[in-house]
């Protein structure tokens, strides 16, 4: 009587060991992770950077991490039918993608769409931009006075300038024997002509 219940026993814990691994694998297995593929590019002391941790060629990105490039590196990150991007050297990203669609966070630098069904929303300190394939985004100032040559400068001689010629148009008004607007009309006479003596 003894033996049958340890059979008993062994076989219901057997059974509940296989019911509870069939539930587990099938609950893991029910929501697959949305990945991409890193390309790395650029000199040989190029570093590229995902979560903190370096990254080369061919490396598997997960949706919401962040990519980081060297002043040496470029990366392309190439999601499926989401579309690939790729990041310019000094950027920072957190790219964000699903089965159909790709979102970046721009904190720094630049990004490019390389192809996409879809244009991209990237957003940058400086709002939301809707990128499409082969346009690019920045985190630079569209105005910034920092990057364009001469910036806000021309202002200041625009003014220096034009209070140079009032003062010059001035001073040869009010220092003219003419009388402007006195009323009179000016006509012309006829030519003199002088006679040899």
């Amino acid at each position: 009587m003894n033996s049958k219940l340890w059979i008993t026993r062994a076989l219901s814990t057997c059974s509940m060991v296989a019911i509870f691994a069939t539930y587990s694998m099938v609950a893991l297995a029910g929501t697959p992770k949305a990945t991409g593929e890193l390309l790395v590019s650029g000199s040989d002391d190029a570093i590229v950077t995902v979560d903190g941790q370096t990254a080369l060629s061919g490396r598997t990105i997960f949706s919401g991490s962040t990519i980081v490039t060297s002043e040496t590196a470029s990366a392309i990150l190439s999601c499926a039918a989401a579309g690939s991007v790729k990041l310019a050297p000094n950027s920072t990203a957190i790219v964000s993608f699903d089965g159909s669609t790709l979102t970046a966070n721009l904190n720094s630098g630049s990004l490019t769409v390389v192809s996409s069904a879809h244009p991209i929303a990237v957003t940058t300190p400086n709002g939301v931009v809707n990128v499409n394939a082969g346009e690019t985004a920045t985190t630079a100032s569209q105005d910034s006075n920092t990057k364009k040559k001469g910036g806000s400068a021309w202002i200041w001689w625009g003014v220096v300038f034009g209070a140079a010629a009032v003062a010059l148009i001035g001073t040869a008004v009010m220092s003219s024997d003419s009388e402007f607007g006195s009323g009179g009309t000016v006509v012309p006479g006829p030519p003199t002509t002088s006679s040899p003596s």
